[in-house]
């Protein structure tokens, strides 16, 4: 896998891994998307792929048959077809550029057109892959990118023909609203395990603090002990000089000035 296109497309300025997220996906329903997708084009395969910065994998798939791998190699092959690395350098360097970081949407492209193959062995560029020369020999390729809402391609939703074949325009939009069901899905996941963490972070703050008043609890009624063994009597006053604590001897002396410190300040 090329290492510069996940690199700079799995992780954003501020060092979101989302491999980590992605491999928690298995909690959303991606086979019957798969299915509906496999329906709408009226193909024998369809398939969703995700990738990291290191590895492809197939979440989802209808039709295939055979090896996965191959299969996931001729997606690899697609991507790095049209997505090279130096417009992938350009993205990177746009998505760094401060105005995006601060919330401006004058740098934000638009979603990925379809990538369509009508005819591989009308294309030169496919005579070399194994998958178009040998068997099943694949003719017709239609490939939207997974982008989510930061713009960051996290894979590709496939759909793939042994013939050659033409999708009309209504069939082509009905699979962009697909692929934007599917990428809807993936970020409100990314949002919950976002909020997951945050919680988790402050149950961790919350705990701490317990921890350390409970340290200071304990100093408290440790000291209040010692003071209670002191004979001489002892009083304890706020910045203001407000009484807030008198030892044991204070309260037993004749109760007199257990009395009057109820009454005034020193």
């Amino acid at each position: 896998m090329n290492a510069r296109f996940l690199g700079q497309t799995m992780f954003s300025p501020e060092g979101n891994n989302l491999s980590q997220v992605i491999h928690r996906f298995a909690e959303i329903p991606f086979d019957d998307l798969t299915h509906l997708a496999s329906h709408l084009a009226q193909t024998p395969v369809a398939l969703i792929t995700f990738m990291d910065e290191r590895h492809q994998w197939l979440k989802s798939q209808v039709g295939l048959t055979g090896k996965i791998h191959p299969y996931l190699n001729f997606c690899e092959f697609i991507i790095e077809l049209y997505f090279p690395a130096e417009l992938l350098t350009e993205e990177q360097d746009d998505r760094d550029n401060p105005a995006r970081l601060n919330g401006s949407n004058s740098n934000l492209k638009p979603s990925p057109e379809p990538i369509i193959i009508p005819d591989t062995w009308n294309d030169q560029r496919f005579a070399s892959q194994p998958l178009v020369k040998q068997d099943p020999k694949i003719r017709f390729y239609l490939g939207i990118p997974l982008m989510t809402a930061d713009h960051l391609m996290v894979g590709m939703l496939s759909i793939i023909d042994y013939q050659p074949r033409e999708l009309t325009p209504a069939t082509i939009k009905a699979l962009q609203a697909l692929n934007n069901q599917i990428i809807s899905q993936i970020n409100l996941h990314r949002q919950l395990i976002h909020s997951k963490t945050k919680l988790s972070q402050l149950e961790d703050i919350i705990n701490e603090r317990k921890q350390v008043w409970d340290v200071v609890r304990q100093e408290r009624d440790f000291v209040c002990a010692v003071l209670d063994t002191v004979s001489a009597l002892v009083i304890v006053l706020d910045p203001e000089g407000r009484i807030i604590r008198f030892n044991r001897t204070c309260e037993t002396t004749d109760g007199i000035f257990r009395r009057r410190s109820r009454r005034k300040n020193l």
